[in-house]
């Protein structure tokens, strides 16, 4: 049992999982040795809550990867693309895009979620319009760590200029694979909740 001041330990009994296969339930907890290691996650946990409450404020428009629904809201295309239960790629010279809504009178830009862990010859090109904005080279080894991370990269003011929607492609290099994605947005600097 954890609170803030103190990590209480308890006896549990454990029993192996084969032997109550037949159960609907099982639990999985975490476990610290160290009040400092609980505090540590939690702080961590908090500040993840803070930036993810802070981006919801300043999205625009966001995908949600690999759920029907909304792949399907904003139009996607694919090629040579698959997903699993939270993310998208594509190889061989293949592709997905989506069509993801704008403000003409505020500086935005894409905001993805990807894996440092990736590992493969992950090379794609992250196009506007059809207009190259950035490289993401995921074969390199991630200096955010083997967890998801975000990549902010700008969208220039003329390719959003006068327009209400982009096309917002990925686009695997020769030999390579495009993502995975596990999260796509459209994000301004300032929140756009208030306007």
């Amino acid at each position: 049992m954890c609170s803030k001041d103190n990590v209480v330990s308890k006896p549990v009994e454990l029993v192996p999982f084969n032997t109550i296969h037949w159960s609907r339930y099982a639990v999985y907890f975490r476990h610290y040795d160290k009040k400092e290691n609980y505090l540590a996650e939690l702080k961590k946990s908090e500040q993840f809550k803070q930036e993810e409450d802070n981006l919801n404020k300043r999205t625009v428009d966001r995908v949600i990867i690999a759920d029907a629904e909304s792949e399907k809201m904003h139009k996607m295309e694919a090629v040579n693309s698959t997903a699993g239960e939270n993310w998208r790629d594509a190889s061989k010279g293949g592709y997905f895009m989506y069509e993801m809504k704008v403000r003409k009178e505020m500086e935005q830009s894409v905001c993805l979620q990807l894996l440092g862990s990736d590992s493969g010859n992950r090379i794609f090109d992250v196009l506007i319009d059809g207009k190259w904005i950035d490289t993401i080279d995921l074969s390199k080894p991630c200096k955010e760590g083997k967890g998801l991370y975000r990549c902010y990269i700008h969208i220039p003011a003329e390719y959003i200029k006068a327009r209400k929607n982009v096309t917002v492609k990925f686009q695997a290099k020769n030999g390579c694979i495009a993502g995975g994605i596990f999260d796509v947005r459209i994000v301004s600097a300032i929140s756009v909740q208030d306007m």
